[in-house]
């Protein structure tokens, strides 16, 4: 499964290094893991994930997880950052105060 980088800063580096433990997580802890996220003494397994130019193939599973817990996205279309595509465009659509004072 390809997963995709949300942050600009990351996206703007050819390489990035994202490392993960998911059965470490807390929202994931209680579920049935998969036995390769656990090393031998029953213990979170730490993943490296190599993206490249914003983009890394992953294991199915992994990827859901990364998805799931807003780590990466299953798409690779930029989203705005801070302010929200409407905020931004009901600012520029309200009055100025220059405008509105007599």
């Amino acid at each position: 499964m390809k997963v995709y980088l949300t942050g600009e800063r990351e996206r703007a580096n050819p390489s990035h290094v994202m490392y993960v433990s998911p059965a470490g997580d807390a929202r994931v802890a209680k579920m049935n893991l998969p036995e390769d996220w656990l090393d031998d003494e029953k213990k979170p397994r730490t993943f490296p994930i190599q993206f490249k130019h914003g983009k890394a193939d992953v294991d199915d599973r992994l990827g859901k997880y990364l998805i799931d817990t807003g780590q990466a996205a299953a798409s690779s279309i930029l989203r705005p950052s801070g302010r929200s595509i409407l905020g931004s465009m009901a600012e520029r659509l309200s009055p100025s105060p220059a405008r509105t004072q007599f």
